[in-house]
């Protein structure tokens, strides 16, 4: 199953609003593109013109910044994502690692425990709230780089980079930051002895 999760913040990292939607079972390239869509359209309906969006997909963000999307199987999609962001006055996308944006990763985690579809939170939900803090706090965290092949070189080449929480990194200059995360788990299919991560 495969949950996806955005929330909306000011200059200062104060909530505005958040949303998480099920999308059961699709492609991670699909859910990254209709979280775009949804905080889009939820940043629009809230006359939000200033935005910083952050997504954990560097494929979403390289192609949102093709000017020709009409032969991609989501240029559809991604060309009303396109719209919406040019109807606004100042948008700028960015990819960012998960761990950037807890807050957005918990609402994510927490959609596929909820039906199928979309739910909007005017404030921080209680499974959110402790990320949110911790966002809010500039709570940096470590994301494990690289990687080893014996026990000997564990040590010395498995390292960490340190991830600045999306507090510490705003921009002076918009007014609102929209971070976009999805998450998937384990889902046996019916009828079925094989399970598939999607």
């Amino acid at each position: 199953m495969i949950g996806v999760g955005g929330v909306i913040r000011n200059h200062a990292g104060a909530w505005i609003a958040g949303f998480q939607i099920n999308l059961n079972v699709c492609a991670i390239l699909d859910a990254e593109a209709w979280t775009l869509f949804h905080g889009l359209k939820l940043a629009s309906k809230l006359h939000i013109s200033c935005l910083e969006i952050e997504s954990d997909s560097a494929i979403l963000v390289q192609l949102m910044n093709c000017s020709n999307l009409s032969s991609h199987p989501l240029g559809s999609l991604l060309g009303g994502c396109s719209s919406m962001m040019t109807e606004m006055d100042d948008v700028k996308l960015y990819h960012i690692f998960r761990e950037a944006n807890m807050t957005a990763d918990s609402l994510a985690k927490c959609s596929i425990f909820n039906e199928l579809g979309l739910i909007i939170f005017k404030d921080p939900p209680v499974h959110a709230i402790p990320a949110y803090l911790d966002d809010l706090a500039a709570v940096t965290r470590a994301r494990r780089t690289g990687s080893c092949f014996s026990l000997w070189s564990l040590f010395f080449c498995f390292g960490s980079l340190l991830i600045p929480s999306c507090n510490q990194k705003k921009s002076l200059q918009s007014q609102f930051t929209l971070s976009l995360l999805s998450s998937s788990t384990l889902v046996p299919l019916a009828n079925s002895n094989i399970t598939w991560f999607f």
